[in-house]
């Protein structure tokens, strides 16, 4: 029934616990959750999720480091 679950509901429930304590927190919980359904699957999760959250990092530009590309 589980499977059947997903299959019909893909892309609208996520497993919460999958959220928590994934070393992102500075992005909202929805676009973890967007990512974690589209990006990972359950039998290889973590390490689905270890390269979603490297390319978070890689791609998301922090408020200190946006002075560098300012314009002088």
């Amino acid at each position: 029934m589980n499977n059947k679950l997903k299959e019909i509901f893909r892309g609208k429930v996520v497993n919460k616990a999958h959220t928590i304590n994934t070393g992102v927190d500075e992005f909202p919980r929805h676009v973890l959750e967007h990512l974690i359904d589209n990006c990972c699957a359950e039998e290889t999760f973590h390490e689905d999720m270890e390269k979603v959250v490297r390319r978070l990092k890689d791609s998301f530009v922090y408020c200190d480091s946006r002075m560098a590309f300012e314009p002088c």
